[in-house]
């Protein structure tokens, strides 16, 4: 007995035994061979695509690693409610303590300056966040202890950051060490 053809949907023709007509078989193979085919084309230019992204970031995150390795001033930055989400490796040269010694208690940024100048640094940061007129940098002297005990002079520059969308991300601030300045002479 010869099996007979049946359609059980559009284009899917069986034979009784429930086998695909080999004709349709071997177009259905070849069109899901173009599909991927196809697909894989979009998935090379995809991939070279993302390639060149992830070049892109390594580029950027190697700059980024040898600008802060490399500067002199001690540079950190807290979102608005004080977290402490970047410090420069220089800060050690100024603080004598390692960046994560900071990361571990951003409090401690607090704990190292001088306690008579705790209260005017406290005054200022507040002004300047709280202030209506929105100001958008600040500067402030005080003394800090080192680690190893040694009084340091620092000048603190602030400045308030804004992402692309205007939205406040916290606050930058450099410290530049002022020991052994000479006010008379402009010198170190």
């Amino acid at each position: 007995m010869i099996p007979q053809k049946n359609t059980f949907s559009e284009g899917d023709s069986r034979l009784s035994d429930g086998s695909l007509d080999n004709i349709d078989t071997v177009k259905r193979v070849t069109e899901l061979e173009a599909e991927n085919e196809k697909l894989r084309t979009k998935i090379k230019r995809f991939e070279k695509l993302l390639q060149g992204k992830d070049e892109q970031i390594h580029a950027s995150e190697e700059f980024g690693r040898i600008v802060s390795q490399n500067m002199y001033t001690c540079e950190y930055w807290t979102t608005p409610a004080g977290e402490l989400i970047f410090m420069s490796p220089s800060c050690e040269r100024l603080t004598g303590y390692k960046p994560e010694y900071f990361y571990e208690n951003e409090r401690r940024l607090l704990t190292i300056i001088i306690e008579e100048d705790l209260v005017e640094v406290v005054k200022e940061l507040r002004r300047a966040l709280q202030d209506p007129r929105n100001i958008p940098s600040w500067e402030v002297f005080f003394r800090i202890r080192r680690k190893d005990g040694e009084i340091r002079k620092v000048r603190q520059i602030n400045k308030k950051i804004y992402g692309f969308d205007d939205v406040y991300l916290g606050k930058w601030s450099s410290n530049i060490d002022l020991t052994g300045f000479s006010e008379e002479t402009g010198c170190f």
